[in-house]
């Protein structure tokens, strides 16, 4: 849905309203990046705009932002529009679960560690592991020395145990 012109300011300010009422700090994210997604409020760069003000309520909580790696983008569109289009919350839920448990796993305290984790991980397990719908729901996770990381996650056949 694009919010009308003449409609948008007041879209936004009852949309914050309700915004200040979630409690989850996942869950208000997930409203604030629907938000501003759905309403539309710019010509150009409304997703990516949707996808800084999430990762900045995950960051003021302490938990850990999202990344949508390129590979996920279908599902994360999908989702999307599950929820634009019917209602449906908990594929985007479950989408951004996911990816949040996908970047925690990501060995960011070192740049060759984190692009061999994104370089190992693109092409391979995500979209199949997705499809199965093989996630858990509604999970905070904080940022810290026992994040996961992706070896804690790959099983003998080197398959990712989410």
């Amino acid at each position: 849905m694009l919010c009308c012109p003449e409609l948008v300011l007041g879209t936004l300010e009852k949309g914050f309203e309700i915004y200040r009422a979630v409690e989850l700090a996942l869950h208000r994210a997930i409203f604030m990046m629907f938000l501003v997604s759905e309403v539309h409020p710019f010509l150009d760069g409304n997703g990516r705009i949707a996808r800084i003000m999430m990762n900045a309520e995950l960051v003021a909580q302490g938990e850990q932002r999202i990344i949508i790696p390129t590979v996920y983008r279908n599902n994360y569109v999908s989702a999307l529009k599950a929820l634009s289009q019917s209602g449906k919350s908990t594929p985007m839920v479950q989408v951004l679960d996911f990816a949040q448990r996908y970047t925690t796993a990501i060995r960011w305290e070192d740049f060759d560690r984190a692009r061999e984790d994104l370089q190992s991980t693109m092409h391979s397990w995500m979209p199949t592991r997705l499809k199965r719908g093989e996630f858990g729901c509604y999970c905070r996770r904080k940022q810290g020395p026992d994040s996961p990381n992706l070896a804690q996650w790959r099983n003998a056949e080197g398959q990712a145990q989410i």
